[in-house]
């Protein structure tokens, strides 16, 4: 989750950085190492670029209910991961509802609870 002020541009010289040096020979190269790096490059392109248009100071890091990736919840140590569903403010999930035992990994709190179970009714209309 990224959260910019469009004045200073930092999402145009992303892009404009981004494509300038992504098909460079070198990098082509270095793809080659791994397939990550291929998927992956954007986000050392933003680092970089926010490096450059951001003071240390300027940088606000947001909690871990921000952005959590939920698809690898099981990954985290015990200690780290929310008790409970209801706890994140927003959440990445990719294909984390499409596993039965999806409910079986974290608990989920009404209203949260009654909310995602409608959803799942009305897709399963669909």
């Amino acid at each position: 989750m990224l959260v910019v002020r469009p004045e200073d541009k930092l999402l145009l010289r992303w892009r404009d950085t981004f494509l300038e040096i992504y098909q460079d020979n070198q990098l082509l190269d270095f793809y080659q190492e791994n397939r990550l790096y291929t998927i992956f490059i954007h986000q050392a392109v933003l680092a970089g670029c926010t490096m450059t248009c951001y003071q240390h100071s300027e940088i606000v890091e947001l909690p871990f209910q921000v952005n959590y990736p939920l698809h690898m919840h099981t990954q985290y140590l015990p200690h780290l991961r929310p008790t409970t569903l209801n706890e994140l403010i927003t959440f990445r999930y990719e294909e984390y509802f499409t596993k039965p035992e999806w409910r079986d990994l974290i608990r989920v709190d009404p209203p949260l609870k009654d909310w995602l179970e409608q959803r799942e009714k009305l897709l399963a209309r669909n």
